[in-house]
């Protein structure tokens, strides 16, 4: 507590009452780690529940409170099952598809449920990097005070976060520039450089940003080794306080904020995937977003498979 105090909103992420871990915990046991994590210096707790059973999160959100944290709840984002198309003689037979269950309706109905037990603020999650620009365009504007999260795994979530800027969001989620993009959150830097072209004043110090990308490279090279065992590729260096665009790549900017406000979602992912593409981060990885499964399980998977 010492080192964090009330310096900044620390920000936790737990899984309801399997908070940290997969095995679902006691009251006794939730209190006792939502007090502890508080007085340590936590400031905000994610709560959230990968089914979205709201009443998984109510235990956490009550101590959270409780314990004077900030409750932020997650509703995760998914998609409906791709049904085959129903042949001439099913429809003759009377058969039909299930109704859509992933609705805005539905959405909206979990927020209001979290709303109703506290919930101080409400995340759209987007684990899998599945929310394309024109969908969490219409959950910003139903479910604005709003957070949002993605990754970019499937080349939607830098073109996502700048449509949900457009639409008004009130908080995105990021990752400094070595830690970003292909299975992370976009880079802040290339938020950043959205956000002075909207004019949109984001509070965050990017002096203390680039301070702290100069002790994570090393990290990241630290762990490409020890973790991956492999000299991964990493984006080309880039301070968007000191260093300049090329006029082609600043123009590929001024696109993508002209393509979402008209809410051209191809134009959107086009240009933002070029923008990825000039500073080397990662290409879209189509195999999970055909699998619609976050990327961590993908990837696991792929391992245990192999």
């Amino acid at each position: 507590y010492k080192a964090v105090g009330n310096v900044s909103k620390l920000t936790a992420l737990s899984r309801g009452r399997n908070l940290f871990g997969y095995s679902p915990y006691t009251d006794e046991i939730i209190d006792g780690f939502c007090r502890n994590s508080i007085r340590s210096g936590l400031g905000i707790m994610r709560i959230f529940d990968a089914l979205n059973d709201v009443d998984n999160v109510k235990s956490t959100v009550k101590y959270v409170k409780q314990y004077g944290g900030i409750a932020d709840c997650a509703v995760c984002y998914t998609v409906d099952p791709k049904y085959p198309e129903i042949g001439f003689m099913g429809r003759l037979m009377g058969k039909k598809n299930p109704k859509p269950v992933f609705t805005d309706e539905y959405f909206l109905d979990k927020a209001r449920q979290m709303a109703a037990l506290g919930a101080d603020m409400i995340t759209i999650k987007d684990m899998s990097g599945l929310i394309p620009p024109k969908r969490v365009s219409t959950l910003v504007k139903l479910l604005i005070p709003i957070d949002f999260h993605t990754h970019c795994t499937t080349g939607y979530g830098l073109a996502s976060v700048l449509a949900a800027i457009v639409a008004g969001v009130d908080i995105v989620d990021t990752n400094c520039w070595y830690f970003a993009e292909g299975t992370g959150a976009p880079a802040i830097e290339l938020v950043h450089v959205f956000c002075r072209k909207l004019g949109i004043d984001h509070g965050v110090n990017m002096e203390a940003v680039a301070k702290i990308n100069t002790q994570l490279r090393e990290i990241r090279k630290e762990l490409n080794l020890s973790v991956f065992n492999t000299e991964k590729p990493e984006p080309k260096a880039f301070n968007p306080l000191t260093d300049e665009l090329p006029a082609e790549i600043d123009a590929l900017f001024d696109k993508a904020i002209a393509a979402a406000e008209a809410d051209d979602e191809a134009a959107t992912i086009d240009a933002c995937r070029k923008i990825e593409a000039y500073f080397g981060f990662p290409a879209p990885n189509e195999l999970v977003q055909k699998a619609e499964i976050p990327g961590g399980m993908y990837s696991n998977m792929v391992a245990q498979l192999k």
